[in-house]
């Protein structure tokens, strides 16, 4: 496979020599942008024989979010996440190990498998105080911006139930999923906090695919694989509200993207697939 150009070449090879000085950057072969990667540009380099993965941030992280992400990833358990080889605190950029596997967002994607992975997940996670707390991440993305009725609406229904809390992902969706055939590896560990665990499965469910229906059936087999209790009633309640604030997050990012000049066309797509939805409750 003949090397692709990378599109920002000074600031891959300054971020090359400062996560590891010791390689020799003019040897080193940039294979593909990733796909994806709506707030990075990932590319899979080759070098000596070895595959990676470096993120370049698209914009300067928050250093004590970028603090917290480094220790949370090497706090991971072994097998959840890919091999991290070096990571800069002060910028966000990160090298990993290239992981040969195929991302869920290619494969069919069954709900009794996906409760099955979200099961174990839960289950190993670490356990964090940090907040993922989407009613200030909603009011950030938006603003004081004018914003369609139907977005105005769901944002006064959004609310965090404090009684339900525990370590989530955040941005759980088949892109972040590399499906090895001994288990599964999950990516973009950035928004990793305590929420509703029905948001995390709201996100995986419908990004493979899944109706109401059939997230209601896997919200039922996840709460009781996690051996929690909860009347129908109540399922049903938090159900509706993750997925109402996986729409609102799916759209106010987007907003807030592309008003920071992130147009791509996979955003806008975001944008209006996200306010279609909203629109319809």
């Amino acid at each position: 496979m003949s090397p692709v150009a990378p599109s920002r070449p000074a600031e891959l090879n300054a971020a090359l020599q400062t996560l590891v000085p010791a390689w020799s950057v003019s040897d080193v072969a940039v294979i593909e942008a990733l796909p994806g990667g709506y707030s990075h540009l990932n590319l899979r380099l080759r070098y000596d024989g070895q595959d990676y993965v470096l993120r370049l941030p698209a914009a300067d992280p928050d250093a004590g979010a970028a603090l917290f992400e480094m220790n949370w990833l090497a706090g991971l358990p072994e097998g959840l996440g890919a091999p991290i080889v070096a990571f800069n605190q002060s910028d966000g950029t990160m090298l990993s190990r290239w992981i040969e596997a195929p991302l869920l967002a290619g494969l069919p994607s069954p709900p009794d498998q996906l409760v099955r992975y979200l099961v174990t997940l839960h289950r190993r996670l670490p356990a964090t105080t940090r907040a993922f707390d989407l009613p200030q991440r909603v009011d950030a993305w938006l603003g004081a911006s004018a914003q369609p009725a139907a977005v105005s609406r769901a944002r006064k229904r959004l609310s965090m139930d404090e009684s339900s809390l525990q370590t989530c992902h955040n941005d759980l969706n088949p892109w972040n999923i590399l499906c090895e055939s001994n288990g599964w590896r999950t990516l973009d560990w950035e928004w990793v906090g305590r929420n509703d665990p029905l948001f995390d499965l709201a996100g995986l469910g419908l990004g493979a695919g899944c109706t109401l229906g059939e997230l209601t059936d896997m919200a039922r087999a996840y709460l009781d694989g996690m051996a929690i209790a909860v009347d129908d009633s109540t399922l049903r309640n938090r159900l509706n509200r993750a997925v109402s604030g996986f729409w609102l997050r799916e759209y106010a990012w987007a907003f807030s993207a592309i008003r920071g000049g992130n147009d791509r066309q996979e955003v806008s797509e975001q944008l209006h697939t996200a306010l279609e939805w909203l629109q319809r409750r």
